[in-house]
């Protein structure tokens, strides 16, 4: 929520600073310790709980704070942050208002909104499907780094049949501004790449490009794609691009194909997928060290064995890969969202402190990328385990005007809800994944408060089969709620199914 106090303005999705003359200059992390403190007016704010709120994950030095705080101090009026010896920091400014900014859940678009049609694979190998999959993806993602532009990917069901999509159905379900739409054709050792820009309430061509370069220049194209479409709204709606902030590019094309096919594998989201992805990163990795990206995937599919057979020491293993990838690019938002995923399952978690981790994290990935649907599916979740479900289901109706092809793990979060409401019936259809330990210990707790321990026991038995033998309660009981009656609601369940 954005906030005013005294001649001064907040505004958190834009990363602002607004004073009696004009924007402030912060940098981002004296932005962020602006955020702690003004989130609690009056009230101390260790240095501890700054740590976990500005550099979640990440081991810093005391004297970094320090320089950070004296920034801030000097951007405001004197008095506004005091010291407080030993303990920590005080907002003692005028007593913050906070207020509802248009860009609040339910009205997503600051600005222009594009859709992104997937790209056309002209190759004629669906085993190339995966490489325009990935080019579309890293166009998406270059351009919601354009603050000012708003970025929707859908799935090609919305774009109609046919080379040429369907813009009128398209602006008729998303109320898209701009449509982006391409193909791409692979060969051995070049990539053309076709791209056209439509203006969405005339259907006319605002822009259309094609490249045919070596396979070596993609991070060029994928570039330039980006600039040119924020470059040319900008000129034609007279809006002023923010500065984006680009990811370091892998420098062999090896590590970058078997990187899109470990995000291919890891999207499937079977325990055998899971297993092919971690190899393709590991080889991406030998390929190129450097490439980051690869880096916190393997870290994200290491950290999902947890999920499938309650793997503690994987879990621990994939954060170190994670914080690796956070030190080396501390201004993508993705490595923030997966640190909040999984820093609850640490071996040495304390639930407590784990929750508030992973609440500092997803926010600020957020804050990093407003329009990350990563961040967004993962902020949704955040609010189910504290027990605010209404606002969880304003976040996933949030992620569902940012992209019709739902995350593989979304439909869960669906059926968290109804299980913690007590539709135990209706929410079993979205936990039905038989590979998964997490998913099915959810199951386990539907069936024993539906009165069905024989279902329960037949979901053990299916995982003894293969060998794979879980403690479901110990698993129940590490869930990270910050909501005691919504932790005991999913023990009791699991008790109740196994016994």
């Amino acid at each position: 929520m954005d906030a005013s106090f005294g001649p001064f303005q907040l505004k958190r999705q834009d990363r602002q600073l607004l004073g009696p003359d004009g924007p402030v200059d912060l940098s981002a992390r004296a932005f962020d310790l602006l955020v702690a403190l003004l989130d609690h007016p009056g009230e101390i704010v260790s240095k501890d709980e700054l740590f976990v709120a500005v550099w979640p994950g990440v081991v810093v030095e005391e004297n970094t704070l320090q320089v950070h705080i004296s920034a801030l101090r000097k951007a405001l009026p004197d008095g506004m942050i005091a010291t407080v010896h030993g303990r920590g920091y005080r907002y003692a400014g005028p007593e913050p208002e906070r207020f509802d900014p248009a860009t609040q859940v339910g009205n997503p678009h600051r600005g222009p909104l594009i859709v992104v049609l997937p790209f056309a694979n002209l190759g004629g190998d669906p085993d190339q499907q995966y490489f325009s999959d990935g080019i579309t993806q890293d166009i998406t993602d270059r351009l919601t780094r354009f603050q000012v532009l708003s970025v929707i990917a859908v799935d090609s069901a919305l774009a109609g049949q046919g080379p040429v999509p369907d813009v009128e159905r398209i602006r008729a379900a998303t109320d898209a501004n701009f449509v982006i739409s391409g193909s791409v054709r692979r060969s051995d050792s070049r990539i053309r790449i076709s791209v056209r820009l439509t203006d969405a309430a005339t259907r006319a061509a605002v822009w259309a490009e094609q490249y045919d370069r070596p396979l070596a220049d993609i991070y060029d194209v994928q570039d330039e794609v980006a600039d040119m479409v924020a470059a040319t709204i900008s000129q034609k709606l007279e809006i002023e691009l923010a500065s984006r902030t680009l990811r370091m590019p892998p420098s062999s094309l090896k590590s970058y194909d078997l990187m899109l096919r470990g995000v291919f594998h890891y999207l499937e989201a079977t325990r055998d997928s899971n297993d092919k992805a971690i190899d393709c990163f590991e080889r991406a990795l030998a390929e190129d060290p450097n490439n980051f990206e690869a880096l916190g995937f393997l870290g994200v599919s290491k950290c999902q064995r947890y999920e499938i057979d309650f793997d503690l020491e994987a879990v621990q293993q994939g954060l170190e890969l994670i914080e690796r990838q956070i030190k080396m690019d501390q201004a993508d938002a993705r490595p923030f969202v997966g640190y909040s995923i999984y820093c609850a399952f640490a071996p040495d978690a304390v639930l407590t402190h784990a929750a508030e981790q992973s609440r500092a994290a997803v926010e600020h990935a957020l804050r990093l990328n407003p329009n990350d649907y990563y961040a967004i599916a993962q902020r949704a979740a955040v609010a189910i385990y504290e027990g605010e479900i209404d606002v969880a289901r304003e976040w996933l109706a949030k992620l569902k005007k940012l992209t019709s092809h739902a995350l593989p793990w979304v439909v869960h979060y669906h059926a968290l809800i109804a299980f913690h409401e007590g539709r135990y019936r209706e929410a079993l259809p979205g936990l039905a994944n038989a590979d998964f330990a997490w998913q099915s210990m959810y199951q386990i707790a539907c069936y024993g408060h539906l009165g069905e321990p024989e279902q329960a026991q037949a979901v053990v038995a299916r995982f003894a089969a293969q060998g794979r033998v879980l403690d479901f309660h110990a698993a129940a009981v590490r869930e990270a709620y910050s909501d005691a009656v919504l932790q005991q609601q999913l023990i009791d369940g699991v008790r109740l199914g196994l016994q």
